[in-house]
């Protein structure tokens, strides 16, 4: 994560960037803009933004490791079956 911020008088932007560091490129980055008087407003609402991010991409990074497992096809056992006393359709 990497980030900046400027004031002018009572004005702050800040600038917050986050970046893949395994595949080195930029994941998501904001822009926010407000009066110092809500600077702790203004940092809870860039938390929840990249909370909410990263989130969102641990799902589709699972997600994706899940599609490429191998399918496993089940099939059913003689002996469960017969365990029963009948034998299963």
């Amino acid at each position: 994560m990497q980030g900046a911020f400027r004031s002018e008088n009572d004005t702050i932007r800040v600038n917050v960037q986050l970046y893949n560091s395994h595949r080195l490129h930029l994941v998501w980055g904001s822009r926010t803009e407000g009066k110092l008087t809500g600077l702790s407003e203004m940092q809870e609402n860039l938390l929840q933004s990249v909370v909410a991010m990263l989130q969102q991409q641990i799902d589709y990074d699972l997600l994706s490791k899940l599609k490429q497992r191998p399918k496993v096809e089940f099939r059913r056992s003689r002996a469960l079956s017969t365990t029963f006393g009948h034998v299963m359709q």
